[in-house]
């Protein structure tokens, strides 16, 4: 999982897409995600345990973890209030 900053705080997040949502597996590993199915049994995003119970996350949001467990974020937030934190490979590249 990438690694941004939220504040003072260093958080892992993913964003949930069409493609990457297919692999539920990875995502329940990572997460406890379950797939979420909407009236028609067709996937439309993932339920994930958070600190006030199941929350369902739409395609395009994305899924941050901090020191507290799991949480969704929308898209709009998530560009607005997170900043990716450079890794060493990334550092060692920019050189």
């Amino acid at each position: 999982m990438a690694r941004y900053r939220h504040g003072d705080a260093e958080v892992e997040a993913r964003q949930l897409t069409r493609e990457n949502g297919q692999l539920v597996w990875e995502w329940w590993k990572w997460a406890d995600a379950k797939p979420h199915h909407d009236a028609d049994h067709i996937l439309d995003g993932l339920a994930i345990c958070t600190r006030s119970g199941r929350e369902k996350v739409d395609f395009g949001d994305w899924i941050v973890k901090d020191a507290d467990g799991f949480y969704a974020v929308k898209p709009d937030v998530f560009a607005a209030e997170y900043q990716p934190v450079a890794t060493s490979q990334q550092a060692g590249e920019a050189l």
